[in-house]
């Protein structure tokens, strides 16, 4: 499978750390699996992962006010 973003490189299917940043403060989102593509930083999340994504930056959003 060719990456959707480039159209170069194969995703990698696995889990890796995300950075986020929300109103100057940063935090990683740890071990959210998907397919992310080395050349473009391209990242494709299913249902699940994204919504632990979703659920994680709300947090960190919330505590950021």
């Amino acid at each position: 499978m060719k990456c959707s973003g480039c159209g170069g490189a194969d995703p990698k299917h696995e889990p890796r750390d995300v950075a986020y940043e929300y109103k100057g403060r940063k935090t990683p989102i740890l071990a959210i699996t998907g397919d992310y593509c080395d050349a473009c930083g391209e990242s494709i999340l299913d249902d699940d992962a994204g919504d632990t994504y979703m659920a994680a930056i709300g947090v960190f959003n919330r505590d950021a006010r």
